[in-house]
């Protein structure tokens, strides 16, 4: 997306995100997982400008939400498999709340390699600061997922 800063200079507004969770699993039964640890969240956003008045604008967020959910794996039969990865966190302790859908269909390519096709959708709800430093991100971001996974 390009905006037109007085007709003469241009900004291009740039954002990455990221998540990652680090988890520890403990089996219900055979078909059902709950899950339990933290997601770690960054936000890099920047502004620039271009022209005779070139600037460049950025600010980085990093917050770690606890989260506690389930893994849900269920064989279909064949080569094929169904997977759920749900949880919810934040709890106050950095995101107000913060949810994760992850449904999953995989299918065996080999005998230890599993290619699977899902969407996933996160969700948090993060303030920080207050008047001119206040910070909200409260977003559900979601988009489709094509992964590999290999068992040892």
């Amino acid at each position: 997306m390009k905006l037109l800063a007085s007709g003469l200079s241009k900004s291009c507004p740039k954002a990455d995100q990221g998540a990652y969770a680090f988890t520890g699993l403990r089996a219900l039964n055979d078909r059902v997982d709950l899950t339990f640890g933290a997601r770690w969240n960054a936000i890099k956003g920047n502004i620039e400008f271009k022209g005779p008045l070139a600037a460049t604008v950025g600010e980085t967020k990093q917050w770690v939400d606890p989260i506690v959910g389930l893994k849900i794996h269920q064989r279909l039969g064949g080569r094929w498999h169904l997977g759920l990865v749900a949880d919810i966190g934040g709890f106050g302790a950095a995101s107000k709340f913060a949810w994760q859908v992850f449904p999953t269909l995989a299918v065996d390519v080999g005998k230890r390699a599993r290619l699977g096709f899902g969407c996933r959708a996160l969700g948090m709800d993060y303030k920080t600061g207050s008047d001119s430093t206040l910070f909200r991100y409260d977003v559900i971001a979601n988009g489709p997922v094509l992964g590999m996974s290999f068992n040892f």
